[in-house]
């Protein structure tokens, strides 16, 4: 495996989470953009799923080094180095 893919992944015995790939962020992104912007036209939005939205669009966002130039990546080892 040369890079990981965009899916579920699990460090030892650490509760799974998921891990998305760079250019998938950015489909994802503007798609969360797009329907937040519909959302909030609706009356009666939930501002909690807003805001929950809101977070994960800007995760989202933090991943573009193109935008975000001086974002702080945590940085782990070439997957070839972590995989048995």
């Amino acid at each position: 495996m040369d890079r990981l893919e965009t899916g579920a992944v699990r460090f030892g015995e650490d509760w799974p989470g998921v891990f998305l790939r760079g250019d998938d962020c950015f489909g994802l992104a503007l798609t969360i953009e797009d329907t937040l912007r519909e959302i909030k036209r609706l009356p009666g939005f939930n501002p909690l799923h807003v805001s929950y939205l809101e977070g994960l669009l800007k995760t989202l966002k933090a991943s573009n080094l193109h935008l975000n130039p001086e974002a702080v990546v945590q940085t782990l080892k070439p997957i070839k180095e972590c995989l048995p």
